[in-house]
């Protein structure tokens, strides 16, 4: 009976002593995944803007919005405002220029290129702007 409690009280206090360290163990891994898993989706959205951003210099507008969507989509997952509003305004600014690249007539053109400069200030599209106005007028 005694052999009988001095194991029970080993294999008890074995269990209590060594517990903890597995439940840590475990927790360890989980938390380095989390941190590879937003290590990978913060490089993925690095590409997302970037590809977005080469995609504005050649003129791909559209492909360019669907770019910076992708980042936008990411940016959120990560809980991330500041890539979140890098990436959205990347979205709507390609989006203003594919639509001033499509439109059907000057006003329209020059609609969507004034909204293009209030969402970002850039040389090129001011030119535009004017070229447009200068049609327009």
């Amino acid at each position: 009976m005694i052999l009988v409690s001095v194991v029970l009280v080993c294999v008890i206090g074995g269990g209590t002593f060594f517990w903890p360290a597995r439940a840590s163990a475990g927790a360890e891994q989980k938390k380095a995944a989390q941190k590879t898993e937003k290590e990978a989706a913060i490089k993925e959205l690095g590409k997302s803007i970037e590809a977005g951003n080469a995609l504005l210099t050649e003129a791909n507008y559209a492909q360019a919005a669907i770019e910076f969507q992708a980042g936008a989509k990411i940016a959120e997952g990560l809980k991330d405002p500041q890539r979140m509003k890098i990436a959205d305004e990347g979205q709507r600014y390609a989006t203003a220029l594919a639509q001033a690249k499509s439109a059907n007539g000057v006003e329209e053109e020059y609609r969507a290129l004034e909204e293009a400069m209030r969402i970002r200030q850039d040389a090129k599209v001011g030119s535009l702007v004017f070229r447009s106005e200068a049609a327009k007028g």
